[in-house]
């Protein structure tokens, strides 16, 4: 009888991780369920009013806890009357590398020395 709720419980905690792994991909990889971001408008020096694919705008805060590198931006963003915390990554493409390029400017200039930058390690 234990071996077997042992059995359970692990099927059941692998359907959950996996669950929760195809959700993330799917609405924040993929932008394929309707409550993906399409679109991140600069509005202050931290909030931003982001779009999903519903067509509707929520007001953020941007967190420190953003990560700059330099092919890759992660936005933290707190949305207002949410729990959760949601993140943004965007990635280098020729098309918007300018745009990235301002993000970075922003997110170091804005946060300074409270920001969160990825340790350096020595080659």
């Amino acid at each position: 009888m234990i071996s077997s709720i042992s059995l359970l419980v692990k099927i059941g905690i692998l359907f959950l991780v996996l669950f929760t792994a195809i959700f993330f991909i799917l609405r924040d990889a993929l932008l394929l369920l309707p409550s993906s971001f399409k679109s991140l408008q600069h509005i202050e020096e931290n909030r931003v009013i982001v779009t999903n694919l519903r067509g509707n705008e929520f007001l953020a805060r941007i967190l420190p806890s953003s990560v700059v590198l330099p092919f890759l931006v992660i936005i933290n963003i707190k949305i207002e009357g949410h729990y959760l915390d949601r993140s943004i990554v965007m990635l280098t493409s020729s098309d918007v590398e300018s745009e990235l390029r301002r993000w970075r400017v922003h997110l170091i200039w804005y946060f300074g020395k409270e920001f969160k930058r990825p340790i350096k390690h020595d080659q």
